[in-house]
């Protein structure tokens, strides 16, 4: 065989070799692309469903009472457009929350709004003579529901040990394993606690005639699942309910509603850790009403 054949063929075979190496690092980077564009939708998506059970929400308000509805100036990094426009239904607006680089997302809202304009940061909304006001020069945060009175408060903190007027609930770990209060506490591995207000927060039921809040698998360093279900080893698993008579409380992923408290947060809805309010995107809301 001679030289330049040699040479020949091994050019064709690095080529080739260069072209499968270019194909396969171009479909790496198209599905990363392609991953990243479709959470920041979803980011998109979670953001408007927020902004909209906030604005159905202050339908719910008195007649002369207003109601904040925050909204960050960015998400991702990406500055937002947002507008309420009207639709062909007359009995309901579009919620309009997008990237100023074009992508966005519509919320349809069964509720009517006269709005002046939806505005990063601060909107006021306001109910008068039944009809719901937003940002019109009259709106002022001076009257507050009482269901706003919970926010001011502190339903519940977290921190280190709870104070005697406080209502115990749980204690957990760095790593988000979770001790029942009924527990010898161990500083050096349970040093969160999350104490609440009395008053609002009612009591813990550990046999609970109320719906279930949690069902932890065990009394010492648990997870915990959402609710209540039978686990494996169900002479461990403890179950626990808590909350006044006036004080709702719900579940949902990433955000709460403007005018409520996250009591703790949780990585998943089944055999979850448990945190801050601001780790895990599982949240525990509640509200005073």
């Amino acid at each position: 065989m001679k030289k330049g054949q040699v040479s020949m063929e091994f050019i064709l075979i690095f080529a080739m070799v260069f072209v499968v190496f270019v194909g396969f690092f171009a479909a790496i980077q198209y599905n990363i692309t392609d991953a990243t564009v479709g959470k920041r939708n979803q980011d998109l998506e979670l953001l408007a469903k927020k902004i909209g059970k906030d604005i159905s929400l202050s339908a719910s308000l008195d007649d002369g009472l207003t109601m904040n509805i925050s909204i960050p100036p960015t998400l991702n990094g990406q500055d937002l457009d947002l507008a309420i426009l009207k639709s062909t239904d007359p009995t309901k607006v579009n919620l309009v929350v997008g990237y100023k680089d074009g992508a966005n997302t519509t919320l349809s809202l069964p509720i009517i709004v006269q709005a002046k304009e939806l505005k990063i940061g601060d909107n006021c909304v306001m109910k008068k003579d039944g009809f719901l006001y937003l940002n019109y020069d009259d709106c002022s945060f001076t009257a507050v529901s009482d269901i706003n009175v919970a926010s001011t408060a502190k339903i519940c903190e977290h921190k280190s040990s709870c104070l005697a007027e406080e209502l115990p609930v749980l204690r957990y770990s760095e790593d988000g394993h979770v001790q029942m209060m009924t527990e010898i506490a161990e500083s050096d591995q349970y040093t969160n606690s999350i104490c609440c207000n009395k008053k609002y927060f009612g009591t813990i039921d550990t046999a609970p005639t109320r719906p279930v809040v949690l069902t932890l698998s065990d009394k010492n360093d648990a997870h915990v699942w959402e609710g209540k279900i039978d686990l494996f080893e169900t002479a461990k698993q403890q179950q626990l309910s808590f909350g006044g008579e006036s004080l709702t409380c719900y579940f949902d992923n990433d955000y709460c509603q403007t005018y409520d408290t996250v009591i703790f947060s949780m990585n998943a809805k089944e055999d979850s850790h448990l945190g801050q309010p601001s780790r895990y995107a599982r949240k525990f809301c509640c509200h005073y009403e």
